[in-house]
């Protein structure tokens, strides 16, 4: 119990960090490749929107996999992994031909979601019950807001919309937490 509530909050925080910069640099991808490179290269922007997404599965299955290897079970990381692999390919070899670049976007985020699919499900079942759920509220109002206000904000330039959607997401995320905390202890 202890093990699975520490991965619990690290997977929180984990989320809470990755999700808003998964989705802001989705939000703004056309407008960082352009700063770093050139408007030439802005029509790659889904492949970009894409492997930003690929960022919350990755690191939700790097904090899973420590609590498999804490438990001495690497073999279910290793399946994971070899899933990974396997889907990653056969997706690759069907939508690269089909959408280029994109399609290898979309099957590095689509591999992603299968291990981390496996990782969670097996942990779950038999190692530590992990709270999804509680992730995904603490973590949902901040990314709206933040969302809404980069979308608006992005017209007046990329560093004004990444500002002004860290701050908002800061703040939402503050509010936020103080209110869980609040309800937890009326709880209690």
């Amino acid at each position: 119990p202890a093990l699975g509530e520490f991965l619990s909050r690290s997977l929180r925080l984990v989320i809470a960090l990755t999700l808003p910069c998964a989705v802001g640099l989705g939000l703004l991808a056309r407008e960082v490749l352009t700063l770093l490179f050139s408007a030439r290269l802005a029509q790659a922007a889904p492949s970009l929107q894409l492997l930003a997404l690929t960022i919350v599965p990755f690191c939700a299955v790097m904090v899973l996999s420590r609590g498999l290897v804490a438990t001495n079970n690497q073999r279910i990381d290793l399946l994971g992994n070899l899933v990974a692999v396997a889907v990653n390919l056969a997706l690759n070899l069907w939508l690269i031909a089909s959408f280029g670049a994109a399609g290898a976007a979309a099957a590095q985020f689509l591999s992603m979601l299968a291990l981390l699919l496996i990782v969670a499900v097996w942990s779950r079942r038999r190692l530590y019950r992990l709270e999804w759920r509680r992730t995904v509220t603490t973590a949902i109002v901040p990314l709206a807001l933040m969302s809404v206000v980069v979308w608006q904000a992005r017209s007046l330039g990329f560093w004004i919309a990444m500002v002004a959607g860290a701050l908002v997401w800061l703040a939402a995320a503050l509010l936020t937490q103080r209110e869980l905390r609040m309800a937890l202890s009326r709880q209690a």
